[in-house]
C-alpha cells in the first residue's frame, strides 16, 4: 500500500483513535492540530542576550542552567528575570540552597521580595521535593534553583568526613531531572538551574566542568555559561562602578547555539543598578544606523558627542528621544526574529538544493586515482659517439 492518503486514513482511524480515547484530544498534534510556537515567560532583560536566544528572552515550562565563574552576575540576571516576571502578575520562587539570598540587593534589582516565595533547604533532598510541591502548586511560572553544586545528598550532610560519596549528587539529578522536565511541560513553569564551574584533575582539552554530572547536559533545553571581562582597575575608594559580562549560549533547543551576548551590570554607582539598557540601546541604535559612529564620535540627527558617556548622558537627560530610538530598535530586532523564525514554502526547493550541490562540487570531485602501466622505451645507443675506453689495470 503505497498510497499515501490510504495510510493516513487508517492512522486516524486506528492510533489517533486510541490516543483520543486513552490519553485526550490534546495528547498529540497531527494535521490541523499544529505544535504551537514556544511562547515566553519573560525578557532577559538584556536586548544583546534577548537577540542571542533568538525568541526574544525565556522560554515557558523549559529546564534552564546558568553556569560560570563566581561574581560573573549568575543570580543577578535571575533576580532582574524574575523582577520583568512579575511585572506581568505571576508568581516566582526562589530555592536557596546556597543560603545566600539578599533580599536589600534582589529589591534593588526591581524584585517585589514580598511577593517571592524564598526557601532554603539543607539537602538535596529536600530541595527537590520543596520544588516539587511548589510545582505542584500550578500559580508558579519562574523558579531559581541557586545553585547545583550546593545540593548536598543527605547521606554526605549526616555522614562523617571522608565517607565515600562518589556520584552522589549525580544521581540524584539524573534520577529527578526527568521529574522536574515533564512537571514544567504540565504547569507551563520555568526553572532555572544556577550552576558553578569546577575544574578536573588531569585529562585533556577544557578542564572547567559546569554544574553536576551528565544529566543537565541532556534535559536543559537552554545553556549558559557566564563569564566576566576585565575589571577595570580602580585605585579610589569608590570601587568597581560597573562590570561587563560575557554570556556564551553552547545550547539551545529553541533557537541558534552557540551565539554570545554581553551587556554591562552597573554595580550602584549614583545609584544605578541592573543592566545598562541605555548603552545597549546606544549599540543597536549604531548597528542600525540610527546613530552615526566616526572612532570615538557619535552622532545623533545634528548633535555630535565624544564618547559613550556622553551620549549617554544625554539619552538619561531627554527620555524621549531614547524611547523613540528605543522604538525603532524593537521593531527591526522584532522583525529579524520573525524572519528568522518564519519557514518558507518553496516548491522549487528540492531543485535549488540539487543545483546547489552541483555548483558546490563542481570541480571539487575527486577520483580514485587508478594504476597506470607505463612501457619502458628502449634504449638506443649512438655508436658514433662511442669512444673506445681505455684499460687500466690495477
Amino acid at each position: 500500500m503505497s498510497d499515501v492518503s490510504e495510510k493516513l486514513k487508517i492512522l486516524k482511524n486506528t492510533a489517533i483513535k486510541d490516543l483520543e480515547k486513552k490519553f485526550g484530544e490534546n495528547s498529540y498534534f497531527f494535521g490541523d492540530k499544529k505544535i504551537p510556537k514556544v511562547p515566553l515567560v519573560c525578557s532577559s532583560g538584556s536586548l544583546s542576550l534577548d537577540t542571542a536566544l533568538c525568541i526574544g528572552g525565556f522560554p515557558e515550562g523549559r529546564i534552564i542552567e546558568i553556569g560560570g565563574q563566581e561574581s560573573s552576575g549568575k543570580s543577578t540576571l535571575t533576580l532582574i528575570n524574575i523582577a520583568e516576571v512579575q511585572k506581568s502578575d505571576k508568581l516566582c520562587a526562589y530555592i536557596d540552597a546556597e543560603q545566600s539570598f539578599d533580599p536589600v540587593w534582589a529589591a534593588r534589582m526591581g524584585v517585589d521580595v514580598d511577593k517571592l516565595l524564598v526557601t532554603q533547604p539543607d539537602t538535596a533532598e529536600e530541595a527537590f521535593e520543596q520544588l516539587y510541591a511548589i510545582l505542584d502548586s500550578g500559580v508558579v511560572s519562574y523558579i531559581v534553583v541557586d545553585s547545583t553544586n550546593s545540593l548536598i545528598p543527605k547521606r554526605l550532610f549526616e555522614g562523617e568526613v571522608g565517607d565515600a560519596s562518589m556520584g552522589l549528587a549525580a544521581r540524584i539529578l539524573s534520577q529527578e531531572l526527568p521529574k522536574v522536565r515533564t512537571k514544567c511541560t504540565n504547569t507551563k513553569c520555568t526553572v532555572v538551574f544556577l550552576s558553578q564551574v569546577r575544574s578536573k584533575i588531569g585529562g585533556y582539552g577544557n578542564p572547567d566542568v559546569i554544574g553536576i554530572g551528565n544529566a543537565m547536559k541532556f534535559y536543559a533545553s537552554i545553556r549558559i555559561k557566564t563569564s566576566k571581562a576585565e575589571l577595570e582597575k580602580d585605585d579610589g575608594d569608590q570601587g568597581q562602578s560597573s562590570v561587563d559580562v560575557i554570556m556564551n549560549i553552547f545550547k539551545n533547543k529553541v533557537g541558534v547555539p552557540y551565539k554570545k551576548a554581553s551587556f554591562t551590570l552597573l554595580t550602584g554607582l549614583d545609584g544605578k543598578y541592573g543592566i545598562d539598557n541605555i548603552k545597549e540601546i546606544i549599540e543597536y541604535a549604531v548597528r542600525y544606523e540610527i546613530v552615526k559612529k566616526a572612532g570615538a564620535w557619535f552622532t545623533f540627527e545634528s548633535d555630535r558627542f565624544q564618547g559613550m558617556a556622553n551620549i549617554r548622558k544625554y539619552f538619561e537627560e531627554n527620555p524621549s528621544q531614547l524611547n523613540r530610538i528605543k522604538s525603532i530598535v524593537m521593531e527591526k530586532l522584532q522583525k529579524e526574529r520573525e524572519e528568522l523564525q518564519t519557514i518558507a514554502a518553496n516548491t522549487n526547493f528540492d531543485n535549488e538544493l540539487d543545483k546547489a550541490i552541483e555548483e558546490n562540487s563542481e570541480g571539487k570531485t575527486r577520483k580514485r586515482r587508478t594504476k597506470e602501466t607505463v612501457e619502458e622505451a628502449p634504449v638506443v645507443l649512438d655508436e658514433s659517439k662511442i669512444s673506445e675506453g681505455e684499460v687500466v689495470e690495477e
